[in-house]
């Protein structure tokens, strides 16, 4: 294999794929907008396992209740 084989492109260059260098600013931006979306999804997670606490702390509580009617 020669370097002129290495060198040539496997198909057309596709013109709707650019490569752009990004400024500091740029990579705060999208780190920062990355790190929002994190907090929203952990947000979501907590709240969710949150309901669930507290749906089987009410269940146990009517479960204590029921018996203690029966007894």
């Amino acid at each position: 294999m020669n370097r002129a084989h290495l060198d040539t492109p496997i198909g057309p260059p596709n013109p709707r794929r650019t490569v752009r260098m990004l400024n500091d600013e740029e990579w705060i931006r999208i780190r920062c907008r990355e790190s929002l979306r994190e907090a929203e999804r952990q947000r979501m997670a907590r709240r969710m396992r949150t309901g669930r606490w507290w749906r089987r702390l009410s269940q146990y509580a009517a479960r204590r209740a029921e018996r203690a009617e029966r007894h």
